[in-house]
């Protein structure tokens, strides 16, 4: 898979070593022999030596585009991926249907929690995530375990965006 151009929405995360750095997105853009092909998903990138030395790893791929993966974040300890799953309507609108993690090195996404998720941030010791939820206007935030257990909502009122946990363990 040739390095991605574009997308409708495109986010990135380095890996903890920075050695890797992980791209999601909606309507990816990237060369296929056909010319360029739009796709959803979760592609790795590792560095080696000099900047040319992109190898590219697709983690995850919706090649006909009807599923996204947005606000990507990787784990502390480097063996997970987690960001916000999407499905395309119809109309073209994505929408969230949960908080999903991958393995680094790829596979089936795993669904820990159903909802309208933003922006998940793991926490130090890559056991939990903290995220926001809901309706805009009315966002909280929420902690999980990345099995799907021990859901906790941290936040009663006003909107929330994006949470951070704190770096100190």
């Amino acid at each position: 898979l040739p390095v991605v151009l574009g997308g409708e929405q495109v986010d990135l995360d380095w890996s903890p070593s920075g050695q890797s750095l992980v791209i999601s997105g909606a309507g990816l853009v990237v060369p296929a022999p056909e010319g360029e092909q739009q796709v959803g998903g979760v592609i790795r990138f590792d560095f080696g030596e000099t900047t040319r030395e992109v190898q590219p790893l697709p983690l995850w791929l919706s090649p006909d585009n009807t599923e996204a993966a947005i606000e990507v974040v990787w784990s502390p300890d480097g063996s997970r991926i987690a960001f916000v799953w999407c499905q395309r309507l119809k109309d073209g609108e994505l929408q969230r249907i949960g908080l999903a993690t991958v393995p680094e090195r790829g596979g089936a996404p795993t669904l820990i929690m159903e909802g309208e998720v933003y922006h998940p941030h793991w926490s130090p010791d890559g056991q939990q995530l903290v995220f926001a939820m809901g309706k805009p206007g009315n966002r909280q935030i929420y902690t999980v375990r990345i099995d799907g257990t021990d859901l906790k909502q941290r936040t009663q009122t006003g909107d929330h965006i994006t949470p951070r946990w704190s770096p100190a363990k």
